[in-house]
C-alpha cells in the first residue's frame, strides 16, 4: 500500500531541499500524486526520482 506523504516529508526522507523538489518538478523529473487546495505536493512513498 502506498502512503501519501507532503513535500516537506519527502524533501526530509531524500535528504535534499524542499525547492530541489520543486525543481525537480517544473523539470519534468518528479511528478506530485496530487497537489492540496494549500499547493502542497503529495507524492507516494517509493517514488524517488533517482531511482
Amino acid at each position: 500500500m502506498s502512503k501519501i506523504i507532503s513535500i516537506g516529508q519527502a524533501a526530509e526522507l531524500l535528504g535534499v531541499h524542499v525547492q530541489t523538489l520543486r525543481n525537480w518538478e517544473k523539470s519534468g523529473k518528479l511528478k506530485p500524486d496530487s497537489i492540496s487546495p494549500g499547493w502542497d505536493r503529495e507524492v507516494q512513498s517509493g517514488n524517488n526520482p533517482e531511482d
